[in-house]
C-alpha cells in the first residue's frame, strides 16, 4: 500500500501566473518542485498589486499547475499615508513605542486577511507542516504563531530597518525551523535576532536557476541594434536603487565619452529618463530575457536589499559578470564566494568597477565562468529539494532538539569584540562617525542635491521634523526615510538604542552640510 504522502500549506502574500517575481515566484517554483514528494497546497490573498493589496482574483480556490491555491480577501487595501505614519512613529520614538505600535504598522502596511488567520487557525491539524514565506508581512507575522510548533519560516531578511523590530526578533525565535536562502541571511539573522537555537538549514537554500542559455550569441544585439550595453532586469523602482542607476549612469557616460547604452527589462513603476542611450522593453518573457542577459557585457543590481536575487543568479548560470551594490551582503557575498563580479559603495566605485569589466574582457570572461561553477555547485533544484525535504522531514517528525550551525564560524570572537564596541560607542560618537554618516547622505543616492535649494529645502523640512515633530509631505517623507536608512546601515542596531542621541547627531550633520554647502566639484 502506497504510503499517504504529507501534506504541506505554504502561505504566502500572493500567488498566481500574473505574479512573476520575488518571494512569490520562489514560493511558486519550491511548491511544484516539492509537488512530487508531498500534498502541496497554497494560502494567499485575492491580491495581485503589492502597491495597494487589493482583492483582484474572484475565486476562494483553483488549480494553478496542479497545485490548490486557497484564496483570501484582504480586509482593506493598503493605506499608504497612514502606514508611512506609523512608520515615522516608529522610528522617531524606539525607546517609547510598543510592539503594539510595531504590529499596527505590520498590519496596516498589510495584507492583513482575518479570514485567511481564521482559516489557519482552524485548519492547523488538516496540514503537517506550515511554509511561511517572507518574514515582512502580516499573514506571516500573524499566521505564523498560530501553529509554531509545525511551522518552517522562509524568512528573505536583508539588513533593513524593520529587522530591528522588537516584534520580529521575537518571530524569528519561534518557529521550528528556518530555512535561509544564503549564508549571509543566516549570519545576519543570528547576529540580530540571537535566534542560533532554531533548527536551520547551513545557508544555502534559496532557488534554482530555470533560465535556459541561447544556442547563439550576438541574437539580441542584432534584433536591438545594440553594440554594448548593460543590463538591470527586475521591478524598475526606487526599492530596486533604480534611481541611483540611473543617476550613476547618466553621469558615467558624461564623464568617460563611452559608446555605451543601459537596457532596462521589467515593469517600470517610476519614471525613467527620457535619454536615447537608457532603452526600456518592459516586461519580457524568459526567453527573451535570457537572449539579452547573454549578450550584455554586464549585469547591474543597485538594490541595497536582496535577499538571494534570481537575477544574479541567472547572469551567473549564463556566465555574464555582474556589479551590484556592496551594501548589500546578501550581493556582495554572492560576489566574493564566486569571483564572479564586483560590487560598488557609491558612484566613484560604480564608475571604476564598470571601467574595469568594460576595458578587461578576458577577465570579464573568466568571472562569468566562476559565476557559472559557483550557480552548479550551490543553486541547483535536486539540492535545493533535497535540503528543504531533510527539513520538512526534521520538523514534521518532532525531531529538531539539536541544530545546525551550517558555519564553522559561526562563533565569532570578532563578532563579540565588535557588539562590546557598539555598545560602548554611545558615549562617545566621534568625528569619524559623523563623517562617515555625511558621505552616506551622498552614497545613498543623495548626490542629486547639487541644487542648492532643494538641498536646502529638503533639510529645512527635516530639520522642523525632528525639532516639532511635524509631518513632511509623501514625496519628501520617503527622501526622508533614505536618509534615516542611510545612517541605519552606518550605524546598524545602534540607530534603535538612544534615538534621542540621533536625533541630536542628525541635527550637528544636517547643519554642516548646510554650512559647507558642498558644490558638486567639492563632492566629486
Amino acid at each position: 500500500m502506497e504510503e499517504k504522502k504529507k501534506k504541506l500549506a505554504f502561505v504566502v502574500v500572493r500567488y498566481g501566473l500574473e505574479v512573476n517575481g520575488g518571494a512569490e515566484l520562489h514560493c511558486r517554483q519550491l511548491s511544484e518542485k516539492l509537488s512530487s514528494f508531498y500534498d502541496i497546497e497554497i494560502i494567499t490573498t485575492k491580491a495581485v498589486s503589492h502597491y495597494t493589496w487589493a482583492n483582484e482574483y474572484s475565486n476562494d480556490c483553483e488549480e494553478i499547475n496542479g497545485i490548490i491555491v486557497r484564496r483570501f480577501s484582504v480586509d482593506s487595501e493598503r493605506n499608504t499615508l497612514e502606514s508611512s505614519r506609523l512608520y515615522e512613529l516608529i522610528m522617531e520614538s524606539d525607546v517609547h513605542h510598543t510592539i503594539e505600535d510595531e504590529e499596527k504598522w505590520i498590519k496596516a502596511q498589510g495584507p492583513y486577511s482575518s479570514s485567511m488567520l481564521k482559516f489557519i487557525a482552524e485548519h492547523r491539524d488538516d496540514y503537517d507542516i506550515f511554509l511561511f514565506m517572507t518574514y515582512l508581512h502580516a499573514p506571516t507575522y500573524f499566521g505564523l504563531p498560530l501553529v509554531k510548533e509545525k511551522a518552517i519560516l522562509i524568512p528573505t531578511a536583508h539588513d533593513e530597518p524593520a529587522l530591528y523590530f522588537r516584534a520580529f526578533r521575537n518571530l524569528f525565535n519561534i518557529p521550528s525551523g528556518i530555512f535561509y536562502n544564503t549564508v549571509a541571511e543566516k549570519k545576519l539573522v543570528n547576529r540580530v535576532t540571537r535566534n542560533v537555537n532554531i533548527h536551520s538549514n547551513g545557508g544555502y537554500g534559496g532557488t534554482g536557476v530555470e533560465i535556459d542559455k541561447p544556442e547563439l550569441p550576438g541574437v539580441f544585439r542584432e534584433e536591438q541594434g545594440l553594440d554594448d550595453y548593460i543590463i538591470f532586469v527586475g521591478r524598475i523602482e526606487e526599492g530596486k536603487g533604480c534611481d541611483i542607476l540611473f543617476r550613476y549612469f547618466l553621469r558615467y557616460l558624461e564623464e568617460t565619452g563611452r559608446d555605451l547604452r543601459l537596457v532596462l527589462a521589467g515593469k517600470p513603476h517610476m519614471a525613467i529618463p527620457e535619454d536615447n542611450r537608457i532603452i526600456s522593453l518592459g516586461f519580457v518573457d524568459d526567453e527573451v530575457k535570457a537572449r539579452a542577459i547573454y549578450d550584455s557585457r554586464v549585469v547591474v543590481i543597485p538594490s541595497e536589499y536582496e535577499s538571494l536575487s534570481m537575477v544574479l543568479l541567472e547572469a551567473m548560470h549564463l556566465s555574464v559578470p555582474v556589479l551590484v551594490n556592496g551594501r548589500c551582503e546578501v550581493l556582495k557575498e554572492h560576489c566574493i564566494q564566486s569571483n564572479g563580479g564586483l560590487y560598488f559603495y557609491n558612484y566613484r566605485e560604480f564608475s571604476k568597477m564598470l571601467d574595469y569589466l568594460l576595458d578587461n574582457a578576458k577577465v570579464s570572461e573568466k568571472m562569468g565562468l566562476k559565476g557559472e561553477e559557483y550557480v552548479e555547485d550551490h543553486y541547483k533544484w535536486d539540492d535545493i529539494v533535497n535540503r528543504l525535504s531533510e527539513m520538512i522531514e526534521c520538523v514534521s517528525g518532532g525531531n529538531v532538539s539539536s541544530f545546525e550551525l551550517g558555519m564553522e564560524d559561526e562563533i565569532n570572537i570578532e563578532q563579540i569584540i565588535s557588539d562590546i564596541k557598539i555598545k560602548n560607542m554611545l558615549n562617545d560618537i566621534d568625528e569619524r562617525y559623523k563623517e562617515e554618516a555625511v558621505e552616506r547622505f551622498y552614497d545613498i543616492g543623495l548626490d542629486d542635491f547639487y541644487n542648492e535649494k532643494r538641498k536646502n529645502e529638503i533639510f529645512e523640512k527635516m530639520l522642523r521634523l525632528y525639532r516639532n515633530s511635524e509631518m513632511v509631505p509623501v514625496t519628501d517623507g520617503n527622501i526622508l526615510r533614505k536618509i534615516r536608512n542611510g545612517l541605519f546601515s552606518c550605524f546598524g542596531r545602534l540607530f534603535f538604542k538612544k534615538q534621542d542621541k540621533y536625533n541630536r547627531l542628525v541635527l550637528e550633520m544636517i547643519n554642516q552640510i548646510l554650512q559647507e554647502k558642498m558644490t558638486k566639484e567639492e563632492i566629486r
